[in-house]
């Protein structure tokens, strides 16, 4: 597929798939749905309410995707991260 580098200007850096991954512990292709979870301020993106990176990194490695995660609530094993998923 097609291959995207993000450069960070701050830090002179450029990231690749490796990079991402370490950084936001999910690959490229679900960064967008990390960002949905999570919301993203500088874009207005509200997320899910106290779901956090870490939270939202677990259940994209065990469900895949954002689909594969409202497709599966019942399988999420904490009630009330379940709950707010489902609100």
């Amino acid at each position: 597929g097609p291959r995207v580098m993000l450069w960070d200007t701050m830090r002179n850096k450029v990231f690749g798939r490796e990079e991402v991954v370490e950084r936001f512990g999910v690959p490229p292709e679900t960064l967008g749905d990390l960002l949905a979870l999570t919301g993203d301020t500088s874009d207005n993106i509200p997320g899910v309410p106290s779901v956090g990176p870490k939270t939202a990194s677990e259940l994209l490695g065990s469900f895949g995707s954002l689909d594969g995660i409202f497709r599966s609530l019942e399988q999420v094993k904490k009630p009330k991260l379940r709950q707010t998923l489902t609100e």
